[in-house]
Formats: C-alpha cells, structure tokens, sequence
C-alpha cells in the first residue's frame, strides 16, 4: 500500500524529497490501519467508518498538497 500512496503523493506534491515522501506514506498507511482498529469489522464505531473515511481523505490529500520539502523536522 505504501508504495502505491507513494505514487500518488509524488503526482500531488513532486517537490517532495523521496525521503518525505515515503515519511508521509508511512503515515499515511499507519492512520489508515489505525482507523480498522475502532471502526473496522463488527467495531463499536463501524457504521460511522463513511464520515471517518471522508475526514481521512481530506486531511490527507491537504497534508500532501501543503506539505513543503523541510517542513518535517531533521534527522540526527
């Protein structure tokens, strides 16, 4: 999955540098993941997993699109 959201990060935001990019995957893949723990099959939050996902995809696609290269802090 990461390698696909890393194609499509590149296509929103090309100025990102490749190890930003494949930062903001990872978060992305992780959010995502994190969401089928309380609203995944047979959770207590499943019937609101629409609204959650709405709200997934629209933070995402605006972090990607404002994200610029050294907005993440540095690595030591």
């Amino acid at each position: 999955a990461r390698v696909s959201l890393n194609d499509l990060i590149a296509e929103i935001n090309p100025s990102l540098p490749d190890a930003e990019r494949e930062t903001l995957a990872l978060f992305i893949s992780a959010s995502m993941e994190g969401q089928a723990i309380f609203a995944g099959y047979e959770k207590p939050w499943r019937e609101r997993m629409p609204w959650l996902m709405e709200l997934a995809r629209r933070s995402f696609v605006t972090l990607v699109r404002d994200l610029r290269p050294g907005d993440l802090p540095a690595l030591d």
